[in-house]
């Protein structure tokens, strides 16, 4: 019995020494490393139409035709709207009635002509009857082509009477309503074009050596992933360190609209796996540069050990390693570093 008791004393005092050897850290005790890309690459980012413009009309008049609203999707070429053009039918219609007289009465006068020229040239009527019929035929020419003229005006008025698409695009804002009083130059409607978007992202200063046009980046709106490619760069103001990037979005972009927000990752034609850490989380001694990385985690209790890394720039208040650690290693932040090398941790 006594050997018995031994026993559950010394399974007792093993598993009390075991969870003594086990230190529990608090969520600002640790650090889970993140990647260049995920944490120094990545920008926020609000789309913007590369095509908008505000529509109106080139005369006045009331508007009879306007059958779409805001978010409507209008093709290249299709009318908008359309003010009331009766007068201006009516009176062409009048004109091009006139027109017909003027080119009846040329042909009437152009054989006449035809007939007085023959009998001129064989001397059997006066050169001013001639002459005569000869500007007359000329005076309903210039009558005809006075006539086009007015035509081509009436036609002119008549195609300022509506308003076309100018490309595909959706309403944006309708300004006025059917029945409304149009005057020359007052926007109707406000249009933003679908086939060409960008987005526009800051990012700081020490990130633009990284970016030039013409590199491609990687875009995430609403879980869909899209390619780019930057075409323009400048800065915000000169006392400013951030810079603004417009990315053209490439492919199919009919479900992205104007004033969405999304993610924009740059990326560039170099593998890079170099990640980030913060200052505090770096320890030197002894000409070695190491962290204390937790390793071997099985049900969040893992191993501290001490692991050499090499160093890079510092961006910040962050530190670049470009060898020794990775994305998703967990390390030791400096506050509770005085641990020995593979004691036990609970994260």
């Amino acid at each position: 019995m006594k050997l018995i008791y031994f026993f559950i004393f010394l399974l007792c005092f093993l598993l009390l020494s075991s969870c003594v050897r086990q230190k529990v850290l608090g969520k600002n005790d640790y650090i889970i490393i993140s990647d260049r890309i995920n944490e120094n690459r990545k920008f926020y980012g609000i789309i913007k139409a590369t095509q908008s413009t505000n529509l109106s009309f080139q005369t006045e008049g009331k508007i009879v035709f306007l059958p779409y609203t805001k978010g409507d999707f209008v093709k290249k070429g299709q009318i908008i709207a359309r003010l009331d053009g009766a007068l201006y039918s009516i009176k062409r219609n009048e004109e091009y009635a006139k027109l017909k007289e003027y080119i009846v009465q040329k042909q009437k006068q152009d054989r006449y002509y035809k007939r007085l020229d023959l009998l001129h040239k064989e001397g059997a009527i006066s050169d001013n009857d001639w002459e005569s019929a000869f500007y007359e035929l000329k005076i309903i020419d210039q009558q005809i082509s006075m006539q086009k003229e007015k035509i081509n005006y009436i036609d002119k008025e008549l195609s300022n009477n509506v308003i076309i698409s100018p490309f595909d695009a959706y309403i944006a804002e309708k300004f006025m309503d059917i029945d409304s009083y149009a005057k020359v130059g007052v926007p109707i409607v406000a249009i933003i074009g679908v086939n060409s978007l960008q987005i526009e992202v800051m990012v700081d200063e020490y990130m633009i050596n990284e970016l030039s046009l013409g590199q491609k980046a990687n875009i995430l709106v609403q879980n869909q992933k899209y390619e780019g490619i930057i075409e323009h760069i400048s800065k915000t103001s000169f006392n400013s360190g951030g810079y603004l990037i417009k990315i053209k979005i490439l492919g199919n972009i009919l479900n992205l609209k104007e004033g969405m927000r999304g993610d924009v990752i740059f990326s560039n034609n170099i593998e890079d796996k170099t990640v980030y850490l913060p200052l505090e989380a770096l320890f030197q001694e002894n000409g070695e540069t190491y962290v204390l990385k937790i390793e071997n985690v099985v049900n969040n209790v893992g191993e501290i050990k001490k692991v050499n890394v090499q160093i890079g720039e510092i961006i910040q208040d962050k530190i670049s390693i470009i060898e020794g650690l990775k994305a998703g290693d967990y390390v030791i932040a400096k506050n509770v570093a005085q641990y020995e090398q593979k004691q036990k941790v609970k994260l």
